[in-house]
């Protein structure tokens, strides 16, 4: 036939051989839109059109029934050519016949293709097999590029040293020269001959003393490469300098900067071309069809390799004898990739899941064909295929084909590809044809019947030990080829062997029919032949032959005719039936009773109903009424219980009879189609997960955009639930997250949908392990219950009440932080699938990330506005202090002056040596304020702990601002309840709180206003208030009135003055002393109340409580006790208690006095303060414990701090001190600690027992 074609696309040629003109024609309509089409009318016409063709083409599409070559044939005869082997090659059918497609597939097509199928299902054939031609293509030519690129680097680096432009030498470790080329002895003037095993140093003494001396002992030492420039005079150029050290010395290469600029630009556009391949590759790999890996068999490689270097040579032995090796490499296997279809294959959710889940799709038989591959990397070999099994995530087993391709031996094995084949359902049709084949051949050796193969031509292939009993020969007659169809019957049965042969071909079968053969000695035997064609080869047939000689004619012909029947009905492969009109059964052959569940063998005169279930027996009926009421032969697929009690589906005929008496009978054989209908509802069954999984890929894919597109997830929650309650039949879904409700974390509900307000009002707060959702944050992890009404988790009754029948509960958890928990759940469905639970939990973790996206952009935001707000601080108390700064400055400045210039009467001087005064005193309250908050935000202030009495302290306060509240008529009026008690703190920082806070009433109230002070007792502590008519504070700055470098007013037009700092100052001095301060106002205009509250304490010195304390405290006489602190009223008065519990005492004022004492006196109890001059306690107790035992090194110390953190008592006693009392000092316990450290109470509880 002419070759036809039409270029639309020259990158793409298409051959089509069909034998049909109005389906070439289709095809050739719908293919040369896209692709350049070349025609052919059957295989023989198709190679013809290849050979004139000047390019191959890329595929080659077949019909499989072809005149002269059909579609086997042609694709046999392209894959035995080494020319034409790698054209991809589809094949159609008119039909899905089975068995031609496993024929096809095992001769080496790469898809099949049976009618009827749509235009999109064969476009998208052809392009996943052109997708895959090109694929391979490009990797073979990658392959050989990658080695012609190997081989001809490996030529430059001989000769590179030689031909190359610039210098390169090497040096041992004692620098002499061990290696140079052509360009090195050129540029250093000097030949080989003169240079090597010479000391550089000596042969180039210029060189001492500079950068290159330096560098090349630095590489040397710290091991390191080394690049710099240098200028070398001799050759007046720059050169780029390369050191390398090793083992032997350093090499040094010498690079011109320009050309290796040049070259640099070179290397980084052949690096973008690669990079541009590379892409294109990996969109190729995730677009194949075929699974395909991408493994790292280096380690492999380099194992192999470790054998051969210890003199390993016959590894298949070596395999044989140590099969942990063979597993241990086969553990060294890296799957680094894998494509889209290896993740459908196995069954994973995604690449992640199945790169994560390796070890589960290898069974034992992978580690046999393991084996094989290591024999095929030992032999250098590029290319291994093989079949294995392998498993799914889900545990069913695949039959697996696939092909590795090695690189060459000296390459890298970082990235192998292994494509992978699914040939399960090729190996299942294999196993059932067996298995036919097997039952074909029992039934054949029982030689029942004579059974024989023939040939259309009529030679007869092959025959039991019955036939040839029955035509009187040997095997050997048939081995040798004596028997033929044609020589065995006589002339006139010829013309009823062709009529059998039409009906056969029509029909598939021929009716039995009787007949003789010609024995070998001559004689006729009357046989019965009944014979079908084989399906695998319409010229084949497979006969029965029944002898029905030696019988009487009459009684024969009668038995005969029945035998033939019975032999017919045993060996069909259909059940067959007849009944009447009513449905009564008159007649079931033996295939029948062999396929089909019958509850009795008594069935004749029964009817269906008495025999099957109603339903089935009605389709049954209205077939059987059908066929009376048309006369017409009814086809359909029926029901029906099988031998093993499941439904089968038959393809049945039921056909008119009518008996000898005219009354209507129905005849009817069936076909167990089950399988057939079961593969094609599994195939749609496939079809169908495909779309749904394709649709769940698509709604994370949108979901994630969505999520991650916007900076309020919450807000899209509804219309995630929309999408998800589409496609997965969801109802409602609940969205708690983490929140703080009476300081305990909780699960708040956020967002909700399919509950009233009310139910979600009900259930807005839940603790963690509280209902489902407490309990998913709780465990963190997945909750899916199905069947909710058989549930036994908490709270089940309400979703029982919300009629909620099946649920998913997924926490919401990123890099291990819990935010909440999402919930969705059903009101008709009973269960989730395991995907549709990785799609919740997906989803989950989206929304998971987007929250926690969501936060860190707000905490982001926040934190910037605290930085701006921090910076105008900044700037607002820097001009501040500016300000305050400068206005003192002017008038000492100014009248200092003045002073200096001119004289000026004794009044006039001494009013402006008072403004110089008033103002510097001033700078220094500043200056001071300042030095407390740096001292404060460094950790440094430290108090002198005394007992304190507020009312004097208030006193003082009072006496220093009175002045001032009389310049502006502001009535001070203090309130002090008597017996207040004291405090324990510093006198002068507590006074300098009380002033702070009466000054900047004073300061802030009007004239003629009113200050009140008043101090009173609540219990265990004092309090303290400051209470003015003054300006007030607004609610706005009143949470920031205690901050650092805050006011409430900053601008230039301010009306008061001041750094902003006194009352920060006076909340840390409170705090420090273990107290509160708060801030009160009712507005701007309405005044401000400060109140402080401190801790009492109870004072040893109360004449009502000494006594009895003195009393309760143990005797300590006879205890030495020697007591060390700088202060001496602390010191007298400790001292003083001691003694009149009996103590001897010791007092000193130093860590130098208590060294020499210790060895003077020999104390029982050291009590040494912590906060000394020169030497701390610290350091005393360092200096004891050094000391020997009989010197004093052991004896039992106690700490006096004014420090009371904990951090300070693990200081105390990580020091060396046994014990650590914070001042003010309780006497009664200090006795008791002392005893206790002397062990006096080990003494009295002896005595006592």
């Amino acid at each position: 036939m002419t070759i036809e074609a039409k270029v639309n696309n020259p990158a793409a040629r298409i051959l089509l051989a069909n034998n049909d003109a109005q389906m070439r024609d289709r095809l050739q309509q719908l293919l040369s839109q896209r692709y350049q089409v070349y025609l052919a009318v059957d295989g023989i016409d198709a190679l013809t059109n290849i050979q004139q063709l000047k390019q191959l083409p890329d595929l080659v599409i077949a019909d499989v029934m072809m005149p002269r070559m059909d579609g086997l044939e042609l694709l046999r005869s392209l894959r035995s050519n080494s020319q034409t082997q790698d054209i991809s090659i589809i094949l159609l059918s008119t039909g899905a016949e089975e068995d031609l497609c496993v024929a096809a597939l095992e001769a080496g097509a790469d898809d099949y293709l049976s009618q009827p199928f749509s235009d999109s299902q064969l476009l998208c054939r052809i392009e996943v097999n052109l997708k895959i031609s090109r694929l391979h293509q490009a990797t073979v030519q990658r392959q050989q590029q990658l080695q012609a690129e190997l081989k001809t680097k490996k030529e430059q680096v001989i000769t590179i040293l030689e031909s190359m432009t610039d210098a390169f030498y090497t040096l041992d470790r004692d620098w002499c020269f061990t290696y140079i080329n052509s360009c090195g002895e050129r540029i250093l003037g000097k030949s080989r001959d003169e240079l090597l095993g010479k000391n550089i140093w000596e042969q180039y003494p210029v060189l001492a003393n500079t950068q290159v001396y330096e560098q090349y002992h630095r590489a040397c030492v710290e091991g390191v490469p080394i690049n710099f420039e240098f200028y070398y005079q001799p050759c007046d150029c720059w050169y780029d300098i390369h050191v390398y050290p090793s083992e032997q010395g350093i090499n040094v290469y010498f690079q011109n900067i320009s050309e290796h600029q040049t070259a640099l630009r070179d290397r980084q556009q052949a690096e973008e071309a690669f990079q541009e391949q590379e892409r294109k590759y990996r969109y190729i790999f995730e677009a194949a069809g075929v699974a395909i890996f991408e493994e790292d068999f280096s380690l492999v490689k380099a194992a192999l390799d470790d054998l051969k270097a210890q003199g390993i040579q016959d590894f298949r032995t070596f395999f044989a004898e140590n099969p942990k090796f063979v597993q241990q490499a086969m553990g060294m296997v890296r799957i680094t990739n894998a494509n889209n279809a290896a993740v459908q294959m196995f069954g994973a959710a995604d690449k992640s899941e199945l790169l994560g889940s390796l070890k589960q799709i290898f069974v034992p038989p992978t580690l046999e064909v393991f084996v094989q591959e290591l024999l095929v990397l030992v032999a250098h070999q590029t290319y291994f295929e093989s079949e294995t099994i392998l498993q799914t995530l889900q545990g069913e087993h695949l039959n697996v084909w696939f092909t590795i391709t090695f690189p060459p031996a000296n390459s890298k094995f970082d990235s192998v590809l292994v494509s992978m084949m699914n040939i399960t359902p090729h190996r299942q049709a294999e196993a059932a044809v067996r298995a036919s084949q097997e039952r074909l051949r029992s039934f054949f050796e029982a030689n029942l019947v004579g059974i024989l193969f023939s040939h259309e031509d009529g030679s007869i292939l092959e025959a039991n030990d019955e036939f040839l009993r029955i035509v009187g020969y040997s095997r050997a007659d048939l081995q040798a080829g004596r028997l033929s169809w044609v020589n065995l019957t006589p002339p006139e049965y010829l013309d009823l062997d062709e009529l059998g042969i039409a009906e056969a071909k029509v029909k598939g079968t021929c009716t039995p029919y009787e007949k003789e053969f010609i024995r070998q000695d001559g004689s006729r035997v009357p046989v019965v032949v009944g014979y079908s064609l084989l399906r695998e080869s319409q010229k084949q047939s497979v006969t029965f032959i029944l002898d029905i000689s030696g019988r009487k004619q009459t009684e024969r012909a009668l038995h005969q005719s029945e035998e033939r029947f019975q032999a017919f009905m045993d060996n069909s492969p259909a059940a067959a039936w007849i009944t009447d009109a009513q449905g009564h059964i008159l007649y079931l052959s033996p295939t029948y009773y062999r396929t089909f569940q019958l509850s009795t063998t008594d069935v004749i005169g029964k009817t269906v109903f008495d025999l099957y279930p109603t339903e089935v027996a009605q389709q049954f009926l209205k077939n059987i009424k059908k066929v009376v009421q048309t006369n017409q032969v009814v086809e359909a697929i029926e029901l029906a219980p099988l031998q093993d009690g499941t439904m089968g589906d038959f393809l049945v005929y039921k056909f008119p009879i009518t008996d000898p008496s005219g009354q209507s009978l129905v005849g009817g054989v069936a076909v167990d189609i089950t399988e057939r209908e079961r593969a094609l509802r599994q195939r749609q069954q496939a079809e169908q997960a495909l779309q749904k999984h394709s649709e769940r890929l698509k709604l994370l894919s949108e979901t994630a955009s969505d999520l991650l597109s916007t900076e309020h997830p919450l807000e899209l929650m509804n219309d995630l639930f929309g999408k998800l309650a589409a496609q997965m039949d969801l109802h409602c879904y609940f969205n708690y997250l983490i929140d703080t409700q009476e300081d305990r974390q909780k699960l708040r509900l956020k967002s909700w949908s399919g509950i009233d307000d009310q139910v979600a009002e009900c259930i807005e707060w839940l603790e963690l392990g509280q209902g489902i959702c407490g309990l998913v944050a709780q465990q963190r992890r997945q909750i899916v219950v199905n069947n909710v009404q058989y549930s036994t988790y908490p709270n089940n009754h309400i979703l029982c009440a919300l009629k909620i029948t099946a649920y998913a509960s997924q926490p919401l958890i990123v890099q291990g932080k819990l935010l909440g928990v999402l919930f969705f759940a059903s009101r008709t469905r009973s269960h989730f699938t395991p995907e549709e639970m990785a799609l919740l939990q997906a989803t989950s973790d989206q929304v998971a990330v987007a929250l926690e996206r969501a936060d860190l952009m707000a905490s982001l935001q926040q934190q910037t506005e605290q930085l701006i707000q921090a910076n105008r601080l900044k700037d607002e108390f820097l001009a501040v202090l500016s300000h305050e700064l400068r206005t003192p400055l002017n008038p000492i400045l100014g009248w200092s002056k003045l002073l200096q210039t001119q004289k000026y009467d004794e009044a006039t001087t001494a009013r402006a040596l008072e403004t110089i005064e008033r103002n510097a005193k001033l700078q220094t309250e500043l200056i001071e304020d300042l030095l407390d908050v740096s001292r404060i935000l460094q950790g440094q202030l430290s108090l002198n702990i005394t007992q304190v009495d507020l009312a004097t302290t208030i006193a003082a306060a009072v006496e220093t601002v009175q002045l001032a509240a009389e310049a502006k008529s502001i009535q001070l009026q203090v309130l002090v309840e008597p017996n207040v008690g004291q405090v324990s703190g510093d006198s002068s920082r507590l006074q300098q709180v009380v002033w702070n806070l009466v000054s900047n009433a004073v300061k802030f109230t009007p004239p003629n206003g009113q200050v009140e002070i008043r101090l009173a007792s609540l219990g265990s502590e004092v309090q303290l208030q400051v209470q003015d008519t003054g300006k007030g504070i607004s609610p706005d700055f009143l949470p920031y009135v205690f901050d650092y470098f805050r006011q409430a007013d900053s601008t230039n037009t301010r009306k008061f003055g001041g750094l902003g700092l006194g009352l920060a100052i006076v909340r840390h001095l409170v705090e420090l002393h273990g107290g509160t301060v708060k801030a009160e106002s009712p507005g701007e205009g309405k005044g401000a109340t400060f109140t402080v509250t401190l801790p009492l304490i109870q004072t040893y010195l109360d004449s009502n409580q000494g006594d009895k304390q003195l009393d309760e405290c143990p005797d300590l006489n006879g205890v030495k006790v020697l007591v060390v602190d700088d202060d001496f009223d602390s010191r007298d008065l400790i001292s003083f208690f001691l003694e009149q519990l009996g103590a001897e005492v010791t007092q000193v004022r130093s860590p130098t006095e208590a060294l020499q004492a210790i060895t003077e006196f020999h104390p029982n109890v050291l009590l040494s303060d912590i906060g000394m001059p020169e030497i701390d306690g610290y350091m005393l107790i360092r200096q004891i414990r050094a000391m020997p035992p009989e010197l004093g090194g052991e004896i039992p110390a106690i700490a006096l701090t004014a420090y009371a953190e904990d951090s300070n008592q693990q200081q105390a006693l990580l020091a060396g001190f046994q014990t650590h009392i914070t001042k003010p000092i309780n006497p009664a316990n200090l006795a008791l600690v002392i005893a206790q450290a002397a062990g006096l109470e080990d003494k009295d509880k002896a005595h006592g027992d």
